[in-house]
């Protein structure tokens, strides 16, 4: 980030609290993809569930509750790294 974009960002988060909470949360959901565990990912990804309800994120419910529906299969990106359009595109071929 360069120093004109953090100037930036500090006027707007401190404009706008909820925005840099909203975006810190959307840093701590991509960061669990960093993990090379699919069980440590699971741990983290249960983990940022809970907090979204137990601190009423209602910005993050419908996506929340969709990661927990389909838990498992957002789960088998850590087998190998690859999403289901990898796989989807070897089937086509």
């Amino acid at each position: 980030m360069t120093s004109t974009q953090q100037e930036r960002a500090t006027i707007l988060f401190r404009e706008y609290p909820n925005l840099k909470t909203t975006y810190h949360e959307v840093l701590a959901f991509r960061n669990i993809y960093e993990e090379k565990s699919k069980e440590k990912a699971r741990i983290k990804m249960e983990a940022w569930i809970k907090k979204v309800h137990d601190k009423e994120m209602k910005d993050f419910y419908s996506v929340a509750n969709t990661v927990e529906s389909n838990l498992e299969n957002i789960l088998n990106f850590f087998n190998y790294r690859n999403t289901n359009a990898n796989a989807d595109r070897r089937a086509a071929t």
